[in-house]
């Protein structure tokens, strides 16, 4: 479900900050639950009392602060109120105001339907001003959209005629490319769009190395550019038994019963590889180092030509 998805590891403390307290640590550690957006969901927000601004423009005066309920999603504490030239940890802040704790809805636990806060960061907010979450890691949200894509598995594809493959013979090598899929994530203003192609094919044809060895290692795989190649190459005869260039493998083994457990024909896997990009809405972008790799096997009968002597006639 693209609104929801597993995560294996703990909540963690993005550390974005205007002052130099030291972050808290994660709300929750044990959640085993899914990631959600959360910019649509209302909670009530701790603010002190003359950062509350009414509709006429004044400020509300209580010694106690109030509550209120607005769109932003996260919690913010104060843990310090300043004066200009105040230092506060290791930063001099130069006009009035206060700096905040900030928790942001992390994750939903799916049990319970519990929101998940987990602490953000700290930022400072002058007198008056309402306080703003730090934006997100966008590498984290880069791995969210991740983890929110769907690939399809490969469908193989055999040409010219998979009815007609046999030893000696070139067969191209292909699967079905839907083109580039993309993901977006948004948390707290900050977008990240994940997009991924599939950059190489890798195809596993089956067949041993040799037949005539027991026990003997499989044929060296082949990995073709991109998607494959369905385009046979003309007067292709022939010749060594892969084919990156061109995306064929030539048999040199029939699929007799004997040699495929009594199938009669031989298991082909393709490992589409995909490269996922990222970018985001600050500028900042990156390639995603897991591995996204859908597999898929068919099994494909290759059979053997062979040229018969017919007498002309005459004898």
């Amino acid at each position: 479900m693209l609104n929801r998805i597993a995560i294996a590891w703990s909540l963690v403390v993005v550390a974005t900050s205007t002052g130099s307290t030291p972050p808290a640590g994660p709300v929750d550690s044990s959640l085993a639950g899914s990631l959600v957006n959360p910019t649509t969901v209302a909670v009530r927000a701790i603010i002190p009392a003359s950062h509350i601004i009414n509709a006429d423009g004044s400020k509300r005066k209580t010694s106690k602060g109030d509550t209120t309920v607005i769109t932003d999603p996260c919690f913010y504490r104060v843990v310090a109120n300043v004066k200009a030239g105040d230092v506060y940890g290791t930063t001099t802040y130069h006009e009035a105001g206060a700096v905040y704790s900030v928790s942001c809805p992390d994750a939903i636990n799916i049990a319970t339907g519990r929101t998940i806060f987990a602490t953000m960061g700290y930022v400072f907010a002058p007198t008056g001003v309402a306080p703003v979450a730090p934006p997100p890691d966008p590498g984290l949200l880069a791995q969210q959209a991740l983890a929110q894509m769907t690939v399809p598995n490969p469908v193989i594809h055999f040409g010219p005629d998979p009815t007609q493959v046999a030893v000696k013979i070139p067969v191209q090598l292909w699967i079905d490319n839907p083109g580039p899929m993309s993901v977006t994530v948004t948390v707290r203003g900050l977008s990240v769009t994940a997009t991924a192609v599939i950059t190489s094919t890798t195809f596993t044809m089956g067949e041993p190395a040799d037949a005539h060895q027991q026990g003997s290692a499989p044929a060296d795989p082949l990995t073709c550019t991109g998607a494959g190649n369905p385009t046979p190459t003309p007067g292709a005869t022939g010749g060594s038994r892969t084919d990156a260039a061109t995306c064929r493998y030539t048999y040199q083994w029939q699929s007799t019963a004997d040699r495929t457990a009594g199938t009669a024909k031989w298991p082909v896997t393709a490992v589409a590889n995909w490269t996922v990009t990222w970018t985001a809405t600050n500028g900042a972008g990156g390639t995603l180092t897991q591995p996204l790799t859908p597999t898929q096997t068919t099994n494909l009968e290759v059979g053997e030509w062979r040229s018969v002597l017919v007498a002309g006639p005459g004898g």
